[in-house]
């Protein structure tokens, strides 16, 4: 994707995605995606804000048809810009303004939902309402993938700013 980028002289930063394209521990959490999305090719897929190169991957290398939710509005333009450089873009759609914690969709629309390292990140009992609603959209028999940080004692981190500005 980073040589399409350089090739087509794009302003997408090319050369980040060439040299660090996913965040070393991200290896982890898309092997273990990767291996259950091996089962689900050509399904409908909800993706809620993963970094997008899992939901690319879906698209590309399993036909997969995903929607992409994502608060921050910047995060997903530039996600739709990078999309254009897929063999199979067209297998990917872009939902603005959605509230994983109120999904639009009705009841079974999605085969699987894949959501890596966000769900901590939803405010209160938020976590818990989009597990509800995955539940809800996600058809019987299909999939809910989450991966997520695990510590040996919780706590809470607090930031005086909204630095992804949603």
């Amino acid at each position: 994707l980073g040589l399409k980028i350089i090739i087509k002289n794009s302003k997408i930063n090319a050369i980040n995605l060439l040299l660090n394209p996913i965040s070393s521990l991200r290896y982890f959490e898309f092997d273990f995606a990767d291996r259950y999305l091996k089962n689900y090719k050509s399904c409908k897929l909800l993706d809620v804000s993963s970094p997008k190169i899992l939901p690319f991957w879906a698209a590309d290398a399993y036909q997969c048809q995903v929607t992409m939710i994502n608060p921050d509005l910047l995060d997903l333009n530039e996600s739709i810009k990078m999309s254009s450089y897929l063999k199979n873009y067209s297998h990917i759609q872009f939902d603005e303004n959605i509230d994983a914690t109120n999904l639009p969709y009705p009841d079974s629309t999605f085969d699987m939902s894949t959501s890596i390292s966000v769900i901590e990140h939803i405010n209160g009992d938020g976590d818990s309402k989009a597990i509800g609603e995955f539940i809800r959209v996600v058809r019987p028999g299909g999939m809910i993938l989450l991966t997520f940080p695990v510590k040996e004692k919780y706590f809470e981190e607090f930031r005086s700013s909204d630095p992804y500005g949603t």
